[in-house]
């Protein structure tokens, strides 16, 4: 299961000046002495032959004026000079609203899309829905819990001490394998999947199914907070210490696992695979990023900086989530464009392909939306 992390980041909101009130004494009223009758005439005779002239220059001129120079804020960042993703503009404002392929009266939370060629799929934890834009959507009651995982024919999920396979197309589920205790996260490629869950000494370990037998390919030093799977490789976040983490990355097959360096400070909620594997990382210092790495750990980069990017989601392009809206984020570039502004108070999940995004939010109590937007209405720019 990937797991979201919901960023409350204060933003800035503009504050206006409470208003001067100035207040005449008495004393200062009866200094004022009255204003003559050829004094009041020669005001009178200014306003009406010189007044259109300065109300001209003082309205119609508007555009020759100098701004007024305003403070600006810049955040600074060590790492990367990456610009931030713009702010809503009007060529966001004219895409058509999404399309809500579905309100349920569930958490938004612990829920994942699955985007196959012929419908779309949401993974809740007592079931998943199978959405067709224009039909009902089509329930199938399961037991999924928060680490089920979708594959192009099924649904893999743990249940009652064993490992399920569920048919998309309907059907009841079979048991694949017995495991003892739940899964943490099942990941998968195509038909091939692998999962993370305690060994019999309690120990955070990988696994796959050999013959109908778990196999445990690699044992974690620490915990193990994130996974996903891109090719035929496990690529994990292990938590070493309570301080520290790293990114893991092991062969299906099993071997020797490769690691990036460890690290300080707070670790990515979730991992996020296409051909690279992308993570969003922030920390206290004014450090907020979009990573990518390779799924053998030997390169990785600074994507996008001065970002809030979480959940993400990417295929061709790295799709993010923050209180503005939702961005894409070029992977070569790092700029940014708003896909569709003010989205919802939060979402929850994201899932893209060449064609769509759909995205969970979270609309009340208890309550979500599943929205689709298709990508070729989304304006160039």
């Amino acid at each position: 299961m990937l797991v979201s992390e919901q960023l409350s980041r204060a933003s800035l909101l503009p504050t206006r000046s409470p208003g001067r009130v100035f207040r005449v004494s008495r004393a200062e009223h009866r200094r004022v002495k009255p204003v003559g009758i050829r004094v009041l005439c020669r005001i009178l005779l200014a306003v009406v032959f010189i007044g259109p002239g300065v109300a001209c220059r003082s309205g119609c001129d508007e555009t020759s004026r100098p701004a007024t120079p305003r403070a600006s804020a810049s955040i600074s960042s060590t790492r990367s000079e990456r610009p931030p993703p713009a702010a809503p503009t009007a060529s966001a404002n004219l895409i058509s609203p999404p399309v809500t392929l579905l309100t349920l009266d569930k958490t938004a939370y612990n829920t994942k899309l699955d985007l196959a060629a012929d419908a779309i799929y949401l993974l809740t934890m007592d079931g998943a829905f199978r959405l067709v834009q224009g039909q009902a959507p089509q329930e199938m009651k399961l037991d999924l819990g928060g680490s089920a995982v979708a594959t192009p024919s099924a649904i893999i999920f743990w249940s009652k001490g064993f490992l399920w396979l569920a048919p998309k197309q309907g059907g009841p589920p079979g048991r694949l394998a017995s495991v003892k205790d739940q899964p943490l996260y099942i990941v998968a490629v195509d038909e091939r999947f692998a999962w993370v869950g305690p060994d019999e000494q309690g120990h955070h370990a990988i696994f796959v199914l050999r013959d109908g037998t778990p196999h445990t390919v690699y044992i974690a030093s620490g915990m193990v907070a994130a996974a996903t799977m891109v090719e035929d490789r496990v690529v994990f976040i292990e938590r070493p210490g309570t301080e520290s983490w790293r990114l893991g990355s092991v062969a299906r097959g099993g071997g020797p696992p490769t690691f990036t360096v460890t690290r300080k400070g707070r670790y990515p909620a979730m991992l996020a695979a296409a051909s690279d594997v992308y993570y969003y990382y922030f920390d206290d210092k004014d450090t907020s990023e979009v990573w990518a790495v390779s799924p053998d750990l030997q390169t990785e980069r600074v994507v996008a900086s001065n970002v809030t990017c979480s959940p993400l989601a990417v295929a061709d392009r790295v799709f993010c989530a923050n209180f503005e809206g939702l961005f894409e984020i070029s992977p070569t570039s790092g700029l940014s464009k708003l896909v569709y502004p003010k989205v919802a108070l939060s979402i929850t999940a994201i899932g893209v392909d060449q064609n769509r995004i759909v995205w969970v939010s979270d609309v009340g109590r208890e309550k979500l939306d599943v929205n689709l937007i298709l990508r070729n209405a989304i304006p160039p720019g």
